[in-house]
C-alpha cells in the first residue's frame, strides 16, 4: 500500500502546459499525490494531458515509456511534440511511428492545419480564394487526404475522383473541438493505411470508414 504522503513531481515543458487541468507553479511543476498504483500515462489522463501530445518523458536523464509505473519521490520532465520530434519519428514512446500521411485542410477548418503541423503532421491549408475545383486538384496533385466539415463537398471529391488520396469528414460541435487534434492523431495511429483512398466520418466517440467498391 502506498504511504499517505507518497507523491511525484511532474515538470511540463512547452505546449503541454496549455493542456493541463491543474495549474503548475512558475517552473511548470505539479506535485501529484499518489493514492494508487498508476502508470505515467494514467497520471497524464488524470491531468487532462492527451498522451498523443507528448514526445518525451524523462526520469533521471533516462527516457521512459507510457507504461512506466510511477514511484514515490520520482521527478519526471514531460516534453511536447515539436517539428524536431514529430510522431512520425521512431522514439522510446513510439517505437512504431505514425505513418507519414499528408493532409489538406479545407477552409472551414483552416486553423486545424497549424495545430496539426505543431503535432508533427504534414498539413497544408486551402487558400481562402481557392475554388472547390482548385482545392480538389491540389489534393490530388500533392496526394493529400482532404479534411473538411462540408459533407456534400467531401462526398463529391470521394465519388468523383478515383485518384483522390481520401477524405475525412469532421463532425465536431464547438464544445468538443478541443479534442480534434488529438482525435486525428489517434486516428492515424490506429487506422494507418485504412485511411488511404477512403471516406472517413469522424465525430466524438465514433469513426466510420467507407471504401470505394
Amino acid at each position: 500500500m502506498l504511504a499517505l504522503t507518497a507523491r511525484i513531481l511532474l515538470t511540463f515543458r512547452g505546449d503541454t502546459l496549455d493542456l493541463l487541468r491543474r495549474t503548475p507553479d512558475a517552473n511548470g511543476t505539479i506535485i501529484y499525490p499518489l493514492s494508487r498504483r498508476a502508470s505515467i500515462k494514467d497520471i497524464f489522463e488524470g491531468l487532462g494531458l492527451p498522451h498523443t501530445e507528448v514526445s518525451r518523458i524523462i526520469l533521471s536523464r533516462q527516457e521512459q515509456t507510457f507504461e512506466k509505473i510511477v514511484l514515490n519521490g520520482e521527478h519526471y520532465e514531460i516534453h511536447p511534440l515539436t517539428s524536431a520530434m514529430p510522431p512520425t519519428m521512431a522514439s522510446t514512446l513510439r517505437p512504431i511511428p505514425l505513418a507519414s500521411y499528408s493532409f489538406l485542410v479545407d477552409i472551414n477548418v483552416g486553423r486545424l492545419a497549424g495545430l496539426l503541423r505543431i503535432a508533427g503532421i504534414d498539413t497544408e491549408a486551402v487558400e481562402p480564394e481557392s475554388t472547390d475545383s482548385n482545392t480538389v486538384q491540389r489534393a490530388i496533385d500533392e496526394k493529400r487526404i482532404l479534411l473538411t466539415e462540408d459533407k456534400d463537398f467531401g462526398w463529391l471529391v470521394f465519388v468523383s475522383h478515383a485518384d483522390s488520396a481520401g477524405v475525412i469528414l469532421l463532425r465536431f460541435p464547438g464544445n468538443a473541438r478541443r479534442s480534434l487534434v488529438r482525435t486525428i492523431v489517434q486516428l492515424v495511429q490506429e487506422q494507418d493505411e485504412r485511411l488511404l483512398a477512403a471516406f472517413v466520418v469522424v465525430q466524438p466517440g465514433y469513426i466510420r470508414i467507407r471504401r470505394k467498391p
